[in-house]
C-alpha cells in the first residue's frame, strides 16, 4: 500500500520532470527554427545568413515558441492532476479493501 509520503515523493518527481519538459520545449521551439534557417542556402548556394536581406531574428520565433510552450504546459497540468487523482484513488481503494477485509479468526489452527 502506498504511504502518503510515497505519493508526495512521486508527485514532486513528476512535477520537476514536467517543469523540465516545459522549459526544454520553450528553448527548443525558440532556437530550432533559427538554427535551421541560419544554415539554409539559397539558389546560388550562398547561406541566407550571409546575405544582406536575411532578417530573421530569434524574436521572430517567439510567438510560435510561446504557443508550443503553452500547449506543453496544459498537457503537463493534465498529466500532473490526472496522475495525482489516480494515486489518491489508489490509496482510497486500498483503505477500503483493508477496512472490508474480515478480521483473522482467533484460535484457528
Amino acid at each position: 500500500m502506498l504511504k502518503q509520503s510515497d505519493v508526495q515523493g512521486r508527485m514532486r518527481l513528476l512535477r520537476y520532470g514536467l517543469i523540465v519538459v516545459v522549459v526544454v520545449t520553450f528553448v527548443a521551439t525558440l532556437l530550432a527554427p533559427y538554427a535551421f534557417i541560419s544554415n539554409y542556402k539559397d539558389d546560388t548556394g550562398a547561406k541566407l545568413s550571409d546575405s544582406d536581406n536575411f532578417n530573421a531574428n530569434i524574436g521572430d520565433f517567439l510567438v510560435p515558441a510561446l504557443i508550443a510552450t503553452a500547449v506543453a504546459l496544459v498537457l503537463s497540468l493534465v498529466i500532473y492532476f490526472g496522475y495525482g487523482y489516480m494515486l489518491e484513488r489508489t490509496i482510497a481503494t486500498k483503505k477500503e479493501e483493508v477496512a472490508a477485509a474480515p478480521a483473522p479468526k482467533e484460535g484457528a489452527g
